[in-house]
């Protein structure tokens, strides 16, 4: 869907073809499709640190998958905010380590802040690189390889065993 598109601030605005995958099994089809592209949550990232000609938006992707009260392990899609996730773990006696400035900013949407919190334009955030490890969710199988169902195998650039990146380091 072709679309204007801003920052929280909504002084920058790009047209932008956006996708909204509305389940996770989606995302690498819509990947092939979007080949150079960044992830969007609900917008409310400083400056224009989400707007690219194409965006994958996350508002849709907004489940938990699983959360275990015993180990504080949360499993959510991209979409989820930071306030659902304090409405979930707080009533149970955790709460996230890393928050941004503002608890209605999403999983996803918190992609590529530097360590300092605040996005890098040139430079980007190590949670954003796909060639580190760091703000990263790794998948890998037994022998030490990447599962060919990875969303990043076979992407130039990417690390193959990156299953989540954008994940802020706590």
């Amino acid at each position: 869907m072709r679309q204007l598109i801003a920052g929280w601030g909504r002084y920058s605005f790009t047209e932008a073809d956006v996708a909204y995958p509305h389940h996770r099994s989606q995302v690498r089809d819509t990947l092939q499709d979007f080949k150079e592209c960044i992830s969007r949550g609900k917008g409310r990232s400083y400056g224009d640190s989400a707007q690219q000609p194409k965006v994958i938006s996350t508002d849709l992707l907004d489940r938990f998958i699983d959360f275990d009260a015993n180990t504080g392990i949360l499993r959510c899609e991209a979409g989820v905010t930071f306030h659902e996730i304090i409405d979930l773990t707080l009533p149970l006696g955790w709460f996230p380590t890393v928050t941004p400035g503002t608890q209605y900013v999403t999983i996803g949407g918190a992609n590529a802040p530097a360590s300092n919190g605040k996005w890098r334009p040139v430079q980007g955030g190590v949670a954003q690189d796909p060639t580190r490890h760091g703000g990263k969710v790794l998948r890998l199988n037994d022998d030490g390889t990447a599962p060919k169902d990875n969303p990043f195998v076979g992407r130039k650039g990417y690390l193959p065993e990156i299953y989540t990146l954008g994940l802020r380091n706590a």
